[in-house]
């Protein structure tokens, strides 16, 4: 029976709850380089619709990761996540600059003409 419970709990890396998954020396942390969001953002562009195969790959993210270099999957999905927020918000804010102002009614000077009523006499 404990053997069970080990394999429900293992994760899909193969490592059991509480093992900490070792990254080589390789694989970077923290603050993304130039060079990477660069090489990311060719990625997002070459893999923007997943693998042609979908039978072999269920995600582009490995893809994506891969020409990165030295980040895993888990973090290049999130850097995905945070930098298309960001430039949501950014263009969000583009948008709103660009809008034209609304007309404001200065005091004394009059204002809307009064709204007639649309209803028809009975």
């Amino acid at each position: 029976m404990a053997h069970d419970n080990e394999a429900k709990r293992a994760a899909p890396d193969g490592l059991t709850d509480g093992a900490k998954k070792v990254r080589g020396p390789e694989l970077a942390t923290g603050v993304w380089s130039e060079a990477e969001h660069a090489a990311f953002l060719a990625a997002t562009t070459v893999w923007a619709y997943g693998p042609q195969n979908a039978e072999t790959a269920k995600s582009k993210w490995p893809f994506i990761a891969a020409c990165v270099g030295s980040r895993t999957t888990l973090q290049c999905r999130s850097h995905a996540q945070k930098h298309f927020d960001k430039m949501r918000r950014h263009d969000k804010k583009r948008r709103l600059a660009e809008a034209p102002p609304e007309p404001v009614e200065v005091p004394g000077q009059g204002g809307a003409a009064p709204r007639r009523s649309t209803r028809v006499p009975r």
